[in-house]
């Protein structure tokens, strides 16, 4: 869509899931951090605002190319997803430098691929609490009544 002139509803795909419809990437251009750079990158994000209430702009890793923080500068907001073991704190740490360098709007971290059923996870050194648990020592005081 970027490298060729068409109209949006040639180019964007239903998904087969009610409310969501797809503009993929047929190819990886020759340049395309200059592409999500460009005014006509600019021109296209206004035209499918036009269009739909919520676009989502799916990424490559932020510290490993521009495309993310370029694209970053121009979204409305960023949702940062990371996967423990796959990047450590402080990859993750620079990635949200490079962000607030070019003051991305950070909602939040999602983590993806997080065994929620084992209650807790390992992450480098630290030990978190999983979503929706409670402290072990807590459980253990309100099974046995003492507290």
């Amino acid at each position: 869509m970027l490298e060729q002139v068409c109209r949006i509803e040639e180019a964007v795909q239903a998904s087969g899931i009610e409310n969501l419809d797809l503009l993929l990437c047929a190819e990886k251009p020759q340049n395309p951090s200059e592409l999500l750079g460009s005014e006509r990158m600019v021109r296209l994000v206004d035209a499918l605002k036009a269009h739909y209430e919520v676009i989502l702009i799916d990424s490559p890793v932020v510290i490993s190319i521009p495309d993310a923080v370029i694209l970053a500068a121009r979204c409305e907001a960023v949702i940062l997803v990371h996967r423990p073991g796959a990047a450590d704190r402080d990859m993750v740490r620079h990635a949200r430098k490079k962000l607030d360098d070019v003051k991305a709007n950070i909602l939040g971290l999602v983590m993806n691929n997080v065994d929620a059923s084992a209650g807790r996870y390992q992450y480098a050194e630290y030990l978190y609490d999983g979503y929706g648990t409670e402290p072990r020592e807590k459980r253990r005081r309100e099974k046995t009544g003492r507290g």
